[in-house]
Order: C-alpha cells, then structure tokens, then sequence
C-alpha cells in the first residue's frame, strides 16, 4: 500500500490530522487552480478545493493502487475548479459588461467638439504604450471590441485581456481624477 492510500485509510478510520498532511501534499495543484482563477477571495477557493478533497476522499471506492487515487483526488479538484472557474466567469463577465459600458464606449451624445476631445483622449492614452499593449488597447478603446472577440482574434487568453482592460481602466481613472 503506497504512502497516500494508507493516508487515506487512516483519515476513513478517524484519525482527520492525516487529512492536512494529505491537504499539504495536493497543495501545489490547489495552488495552481487558485491562480487560474480572476476570483479576489482566495481564501474561499482554497477552501472551496479543499473541501473537494475532503469530500473525494470520502466518497472513494477503492483504496489500492496509489496512481489511481492520486488520479481520482486531482479530478475531483479539477472539477470544483471548473464549477468555481465558470461561476466567476459569469459574474466577472456581468461586472466588465457594465463597467465596459459606463467607462470605455465613451458615447458621447453632443456636438462634434466632444468627439473630438475623446478621439485625442483616446489617441493620447495611445501613444504611451507600444507592442501588444497597444494593439489590445486599440482594440478596446478605438474598434471597441469585448474581451473575447481580441482574444480570439490573436490568439490570446482571455484573463490577459481582461487584466489588460483593468489596467487601462486603472489609469483611465486616476488620469480623470487629477
């Protein structure tokens, strides 16, 4: 019997203070989901996989070759990872829809002065960026794309987008507020 399963026996037969040693033995792969994730609450993610853990722990039927059961508790943190991934999609997407709405369309309903000043606006933010920075920001700003169809169209991750669209909205606001 390997070294986890026999964990993992123990913990079935009550001794839980064998569970954070397995907790520390799958904390690189929590880790790694917790930073795939755009969520702010980390502590909930990593509470979130590692309630996973426990509950795969709980639930498994075999408890004999070692490969096997490392395979079965990494999905079942794959899985919660990917409940967690899309929920915070939706409500991420909902929150850069509004805030796309409110700061970066701009649509101004007035005279041709106006667009004028936020077509400089626009050019001025521009001009102190070059490479992919730019490009994207371009995009944004200018052809007024959504985070997707950017990262679509050059073969981008859409969380780089959207970190870059934060960043821009970032120093959107600070250089309005000075």
């Amino acid at each position: 019997m390997g070294e986890i399963a026999r964990i993992i026996t123990n913990i079935r037969e009550g001794d839980k203070e064998q569970f954070v040693d397995l907790l520390e033995r799958f904390e690189p792969l929590i880790k790694k989901y917790m930073k795939h994730l755009y969520k702010d609450e980390s502590e909930d993610v990593r509470a979130e996989l590692s309630c996973a853990l426990w509950e795969a722990v709980l639930r498994m039927g075999y408890i004999e070759q070692e490969g096997q059961i490392v395979n079965y508790l990494q999905r079942a943190i794959f899985n919660r990872y990917l409940e967690l991934y899309r929920g915070s999609r939706k409500k991420n997407d909902h929150e850069m829809q509004a805030e796309d709405s409110s700061l970066m369309n701009m649509q101004v309903i007035g005279n041709e002065f106006d667009e004028v000043i936020i077509k400089d606006y626009k050019n001025s933010i521009l001009s102190r960026y070059s490479g992919k920075k730019k490009m994207v920001y371009h995009l944004m700003l200018v052809d007024e794309l959504s985070d997707m169809e950017i990262a679509i169209k050059y073969g981008m991750s859409r969380q780089y987008v959207n970190r870059l669209r934060r960043e821009l909205k970032s120093y959107m606001e600070k250089g309005y507020n000075r």
